[in-house]
């Protein structure tokens, strides 16, 4: 379901949100969540294991609990997200691990391999699937459109993390033969943002530290899994890409939750924060229709 908020901010164009706090954990995440449980539980494996800093895990040990399965989950030491507890909760076993997120992925993967597990995290042995999975956003925008008599969106604007949710709507636009300019929202501290501020080819941050906080955790790192195919779908559909303080993130959740009661985590607004500031810079006409990914709720 779309909400159209166009008057809420008084933009000349319209502008809609799609909400994926309400899918079953609160996020986005569930679109390939329950994928990846399915294709483990035909494939006739116990355990799923994967990297997260909490929406993905939650996302998986939620359906894995349903079909009989179990998780292991990484998460980086230095991550604190609430979710943890929710994992847990859920029957997943948490590892701590002392190390980055990108890290993680790496040691789930050499355990995965190890130890016959299936393997959840991104990367090519699963970009089909994901991609098959975000892709169901883009048919559900459209359908919602329609609905209201209204045509394809001119811009899809998304928050990016490791940039798999952006690469696979950019693909099945393709697909389907339409036009859109995608608009990436992110922290500063993120190698697709960079790289487009930047306005070099994609590249990886250099590994160093970086601070985590509460707000940033689910968009920042050093190097983006899929950051090259969400980079280069920025630059092919003429879109944008800006990074946000926190402060900026928390606001524009916070300004959602009182005039919309709609329920946002900071960085799954980081999508929305773009338009605003892509609207400011005089980026956009009367007849566009844009629609801004919110990935999700507060937790």
């Amino acid at each position: 379901m779309l909400i159209e908020v166009s008057n809420i901010f008084g933009t000349s164009f319209k502008l809609f949100l799609k909400h994926e706090g309400v899918n079953p954990t609160g996020t986005h995440k569930d679109r390939i969540g329950k994928r990846h449980v399915v294709n483990a539980f035909l494939l006739g494996m116990k355990k799923i294991c994967a990297a997260s800093c909490g929406n993905f895990g939650a996302s998986l040990a939620y359906f894995a609990r349903d079909y009989g399965l179990q998780t292991e989950i990484y998460v980086p030491k230095s991550f604190e997200s609430p979710r943890v507890n929710e994992l847990v909760e859920l029957g997943a076993k948490i590892v701590r691990f002392d190390g980055t997120y990108e890290e993680s992925v790496l040691e789930s993967q050499q355990v995965a391999k190890e130890k016959g597990y299936y393997d959840a995290n991104p990367g090519e042995h699963n970009r089909a699937l994901e991609y098959c999975g975000y892709s169901s956003i883009w048919r559900e925008i459209l359908q919602d459109l329609k609905q209201l008599n209204l045509g394809t969106p001119t811009h899809l604007a998304i928050p990016v993390s490791n940039g798999v949710t952006l690469a696979g709507l950019y693909f099945e636009t393709i697909l389907s033969s339409a036009s859109v300019k995608f608009l990436a929202g992110s922290c500063v501290c993120n190698p697709i943002i960079t790289s487009f501020v930047n306005k070099t080819a994609y590249r990886d941050l250099p590994q160093i530290f970086q601070s985590e906080t509460e707000t940033n955790e689910p968009l920042i790192n050093w190097r983006s899994l899929d950051g090259s195919n969400a980079f280069n779908a920025i630059i092919n559909s003429n879109g944008f890409a800006a990074g946000f303080e926190d402060q900026e993130l928390e606001d524009l959740a916070n300004f959602l939750d009182k005039n919309l009661s709609i329920s946002s985590h900071p960085a799954g607004c980081a999508g929305l924060a773009t338009v605003l500031k892509c609207s400011s810079m005089g980026f956009f006409g009367d007849n566009d229709l844009i629609v801004s990914l919110i990935t999700s709720r507060r937790y």
